[in-house]
């Protein structure tokens, strides 16, 4: 009978795994493969598609634009017009003209009614009359005409306003794409920074499920041995808080996961504002040596004061309000411009020929003799301008500076703290260890093996800060030198 028994429970089970395999193998078939995102790729998607980068790169096409146009100064200006208008004659006017038309036929009727000394001067006097009474039956109402004029013209000389005007476009150029590089430079930070924030959380979700697993068996080992009259309903009930308390933090764990998850899809500009599920950030890995080398303070600062792009759009606008000073002082120069022009109008037919053509050449000088100040006064705007942005050139400075030397100082102690929580945490996990086996021989309070238990997942917690801490530090302070930015150029 027990060997039936036996053969019943073994037929039981390999069923129980057969399903088990199958149901294994339905759900890998249609779970999506797994993909691991690198912080490479999610900046990579995060510059190709984050709304706010594309409209800094819209400013800087028209940037562009304004450059081309400032450039056109210097090249001659042709334009050719047409006009044709029809016009209708007001009553008044149509009525005077055929009263002038009348008296001119009542003039030439008296002449012609004189006596002519020749047959010459007889037939002048009727061509006369026939012409009149023509011109009084041909008064139009309306008048048709037209106007067609073809002209060049070349700015010679405006006090170097032109070649003024063409810097500040020029170096406005610049200040915008210096712009977009420091807009670009925030946003690969950002995305470090949720990147590295999704790699933390679900470091923390791996010490949560086995601080669940560790509360899970010593609670079922409690039951056991309360049942066997071997232990309190106390330490029970102990394990039972501690497990709860430890599904709170992981709940607490995923939450965070979850949200940190959605900051980095938003940088991404992820359609529905979330990382697929089969979407993974890479695992912390072991740190190497270079990541645990603290580079020099010095040979970063020159990096920073030469990349970043905040710095060098201050720079240029330095630059451009000086050629705006410049652009205001062609005010106080006289304007001197040539021209040309070949122009022809007629009525009652569009038609021209080339007798009906006039040409016109000319040189125009302006000079502004008096404005009430008002040029003076803008030079000293643009001037004060400058100033401006010299000063907050060298606010900049300053806060470059700062930058690069609090992120080698947070490097150089993430680096320690790294240490630190990796040696304290293998400490801690071996005095639990212990702990626990004397709590298990009746050896030590259950108060301890709590003590320590806690103190392993806090420990674990620091040493997982840590290490991504150092992930962050290294990203900080590459973007403090503006290195980021050369490894994603726009241009």
């Amino acid at each position: 009978m027990r060997s039936f028994y036996g053969v019943v429970a073994c037929l039981l089970l390999l069923q129980a795994l057969l399903g088990a395999n199958a149901r294994a193998e339905t759900d890998t078939a249609a779970a999506p493969p797994a993909e691991v995102l690198t912080l490479h790729e999610a900046q990579r998607r995060a510059i190709e598609g984050y709304p706010s980068l594309k409209a800094v790169g819209e400013r800087v096409l028209q940037a562009g634009a304004r450059v081309r146009q400032a450039r056109s100064a210097w090249l001659p200006q042709v334009e050719a017009s047409w006009t044709g208008s029809h016009t209708d004659l007001s009553d008044v006017d149509v009525e005077s003209a055929r009263r002038g038309a009348r008296s001119a036929l009542a003039a030439s009727g008296a002449t012609a009614g004189l006596p002519s000394t020749s047959v010459t001067g007889s037939i002048i006097r009727l061509r006369n009359l026939a012409g009149g009474a023509a011109a009084l039956g041909g008064i139009p109402e309306s008048v048709d005409s037209y106007r067609v004029s073809l002209g060049a013209s070349y700015l010679l000389f405006n006090g170097f306003g032109r070649k003024h005007t063409t810097a500040v476009a020029k170096y406005g150029d610049r200040e915008t794409r210096a712009a977009r590089d420091e807009a670009t430079r925030l946003l690969l930070q950002a995305v470090a920074q949720s990147y590295h924030a999704v790699q933390l959380f679900r470091e923390r979700i791996r010490i949560a499920e086995a601080d669940i697993a560790f509360n899970a068996r010593l609670l079922k080992e409690a039951k056991l041995r309360n049942e066997a009259g071997a232990a309190s309903l106390s330490e029970v009930l102990n394990f039972e808080v501690r497990s709860r308390a430890a599904e709170a933090a992981l709940n607490n764990a995923r939450n965070d996961y979850a949200n940190a998850r959605t900051a980095l899809s938003v940088l991404m500009n992820m359609e529905d504002g979330t990382l697929p599920e089969n979407v993974e950030v890479e695992t912390l890995g072991v740190e190497t040596e270079e990541q645990m080398s603290l580079p020099d303070g010095e040979a970063a600062l020159q990096t920073a004061m030469a990349s970043r792009p905040d710095l060098m759009r201050s720079q240029w606008a330095v630059k451009r309000a000086g050629a705006t000073v410049g652009q205001r002082r062609a005010a106080l120069y006289p304007s001197v411009a040539a021209f040309a022009s070949r122009d022809a109008s007629q009525g009652g037919n569009s038609r021209f020929g080339e007798d009906d053509f006039s040409t016109t050449v000319g040189l125009n000088v302006s000079y502004d003799i008096f404005t009430g100040g008002r040029n003076r006064a803008q030079i000293a705007e643009a001037k004060h301008a400058q100033k401006e942005a010299e000063y907050q050139e060298d606010e900049a400075a300053l806060g470059v500076v700062s930058d690069v030397r609090q992120a080698v100082e947070d490097l150089s102690t993430a680096q320690k703290q790294l240490v630190l929580q990796r040696d304290n945490a293998r400490y801690v996990e071996k005095n639990r260890d212990l702990v626990a086996q004397e709590y298990a021989a009746g050896q030590t309070s259950l108060a301890l093996l709590n003590q320590s238990q806690r103190d392993l997942v806090e420990a674990e917690g620091n040493l997982a800060l840590a290490r991504v801490s150092l992930l962050a530090a290294w990203h900080t302070l590459r973007t403090a030198t503006g290195e980021t930015v050369k490894d994603w150029p726009l241009d």
